[in-house]
């Protein structure tokens, strides 16, 4: 079971990605709760509508949910998966959510549109270490219906890696900022692999606070603290 998630604000971009028949033989919203709207593009656009009242900019949160290529959960399983990432997200119980299903290739995957705010609240749900939740929230479903586990990048060694080390200047700086190198390699890298292309993958650096920059050679990653790093050795 692979599981990435993050929070998002952009109802064009969204609307029409989750809706693409170009990519999928088949793009269907199966369910929506808590919204009175009936398109895909109108319940974003009331998820937009309670964010006005509260301070927060990515008012949806989105998960894509994708089992193995030979796996094919009942209804049961499918909800009994949303249940476990939520209690493992922070997701309030009852939120307003959007199901959409994707078909290609012969096998399915489900994306799922949460409203972030919580009107009982009026604020958002809390949306950090989105890599470590999605792990833990994808470990927990494979155990709990007997799916096939599945390796992912948070569970290898690091000393049994094959990424580079970093050099003298990257530790240096990165002891002043509090940012180590080698974290921002292996975050820059998840958020690579589980991106489904590039604009996904912009939007993914941006919401975990980095910015792609032009450099004097090739395109760079520009972190929190202002400091520079490779694209191509960052996303190995």
């Amino acid at each position: 079971m692979y599981i990435k998630g993050a929070s998002r604000r952009s109802v064009a971009f969204w609307s029409r990605h989750l809706q693409d028949t170009k990519e999928n033989i088949r793009a269907e919203v199966i369910e929506k709760r808590g919204l009175a709207a009936d398109s895909l593009r109108d319940m974003m656009l009331e998820m937009q509508e309670d964010a006005r009242l509260t301070r927060c900019k990515n008012f949806m949160y989105i998960a894509s949910f994708n089992p193995c290529p030979h796996e094919h959960p009942t209804e049961r399983q499918w909800e009994k998966m949303l249940e476990i990432f939520e209690k493992q997200r922070g997701i309030p119980e009852g939120q307003q959510r959007i199901v959409i299903e994707h078909e290609k290739e012969g096998r399915t995957h489900r994306h799922v549109v949460w409203n972030r705010i919580d009107l009982d609240k009026m604020r958002a749900f809390p949306d950090g270490l989105n890599p470590k939740i999605c792990k833990a929230a994808a470990n927990e479903i494979e155990l709990t219906l007997g799916f096939e586990r599945t390796a992912r990048l948070l569970d290898r060694d690091p000393e049994n890696t094959k990424h580079r080390n970093p050099k003298s200047f990257e530790m240096f700086r990165g002891m002043k900022s509090g940012l180590d190198p080698r974290a921002i390699t292996a975050e820059v890298t998840a958020i690579f692999r589980e991106s489904e292309n590039g604009a996904d993958f912009v939007e993914g650096l941006r919401q975990h606070g980095y910015h792609i920059v032009q450099g004097n050679r090739a395109f760079c990653i520009l972190d929190s603290a202002g400091h520079e790093h490779s694209l191509a050795r960052s996303a190995e």
